[in-house]
């Protein structure tokens, strides 16, 4: 009989599933930890430090290594407290920042990396940083960027001189309202907040910019200064005070991540309907961001979906389902879908625990989650 490992927090009425183990593997396994790679050309398990721990967050390093982030105490055997480089040759850089709780969420703008999470201090000299901040990835000197958020913070985006974070927070800049769970930053000096101010009434767990609109997935059910009605997808212009535009694709669940590929949103969570039409999807969607609409692509998996990205005419996606694709194949916990038709590919490795980050660095795909396990495709 397998046995099942299953941790929920409930916050403000979202579930959020933490960790799910199960049962046996037919194939040959590795035991990787929190962390893995496949080579990309071919799917297949490629060399990895072995992570002492849980891995939330990947970002490529822009020379084929990564940035990694999550809740961990050793990398490939050499102690790194939640944060740690490792270069493109598999190898642990001397880069040590040492925050002293989890990070979930990486940024990378030219030099500076922005690091969220739920930490109280960050880098050589343990600087006061509460739950964000901004890290020279050369020098490894923390910045005097101090924005003063407290909760968790669970994406992160720059864009030009303005840093976006979402999560569950609150603001706390001296002489500035006190804003909610997403919130725009200057990036120059201290990290003021802007006067824009969408304050959702929930969790935020994904951004993605198009043109000049902010789309914006989580769990709340209302956001702007009016707290308008829009279920876990929102559209927001960048300028303004953070009013929503007239864009719905409301969500019957929560988002837990999004990619957009043209004029498509792709989006992956925990709901089962989704779009302006309130098309049935179980947890994977496309939606059309000129109408709102859910298109007909419906991979359809039979539990969460937790991060997703898109690699050529495939999108990889992680999470904590078993069964996904219109022919419900089984695939546990990681799969490649067609992003034309939905069908589930033939890669089909299986991870003994929840997968929550799957990025492209180099000629690699890398995995980050709460397994310690992997199988081969």
């Amino acid at each position: 009989m397998h046995e099942t490992h299953l941790r929920r927090n409930i916050m403000m009425g979202c579930i959020i599933c933490a960790g799910v183990s199960t049962g046996a593997f037919a194939s040959p396994t590795n035991t990787t930890g929190g962390g893995a790679a496949f080579t990309a050309a071919t799917g297949a398990l490629a060399t990895f430090p072995h992570v002492d721990g849980n891995v939330s967050a990947i970002i490529p390093d822009g020379s084929g290594g990564s940035y990694v982030g999550g809740h961990f105490v050793a990398i490939g055997g050499i102690a790194r407290q939640n944060l740690a480089h490792i270069t493109a040759n598999g190898t642990v850089s001397a880069w040590d920042p040492r925050p002293n709780g989890p990070v979930e969420a990486l940024h990378l703008f030219g030099q500076t990396l922005y690091v969220g999470g739920d930490y109280t201090r960050i880098g050589a000299g343990a600087l006061a940083r509460q739950s964000l901040a901004a890290i020279n990835i050369t020098t490894e000197a923390v910045s005097l960027w101090n924005p003063h958020v407290t909760g968790h913070v669970r994406t992160i985006l720059r864009i030009g001189t303005t840093v976006y974070a979402g999560g569950i927070f609150t603001t706390h800049a001296v002489g500035r309202p006190q804003q909610r769970n997403l919130a725009a930053f200057s990036s120059i000096g201290a990290g003021a907040p802007t006067a824009w101010t969408p304050n959702p009434n929930n969790t935020v767990s994904a951004l993605v910019r198009v043109n000049q609109t902010l789309y914006v997935g989580g769990c709340f059910r209302r956001i702007g200064p009016a707290q308008q009605i829009r279920t876990h997808l929102a559209a927001l212009p960048l300028t303004g005070i953070g009013n929503p535009t007239a864009w719905t694709a409301n969500a019957n669940g929560t988002v837990w991540a999004m990619t957009r590929v043209g004029g498509t949103l792709y989006v992956g969570g925990q709901f089962t309907r989704i779009g302006r039409n309130h098309a049935a999807r179980a947890r994977l969607a496309a939606i059309q961001l000129a109408t709102g609409n859910a298109s007909a692509w419906d991979p359809s998996a039979n539990n969460d979906v937790n991060t997703l990205t898109r690699v050529g005419s495939k999108i990889y996606v992680g999470g904590a389902f078993t069964r996904i694709g219109r022919d419900h194949q089984r695939h546990v916990r990681l799969a490649a879908l067609s992003l034309r038709s939905g069908k589930a590919l033939g890669w089909s490795p299986a991870a003994n625990g929840l997968v929550k980050q799957v990025v492209t660095s180099g000629v690699q795909l890398q995995v980050g989650g709460l397994f310690t396990i992997l199988t081969g495709p």
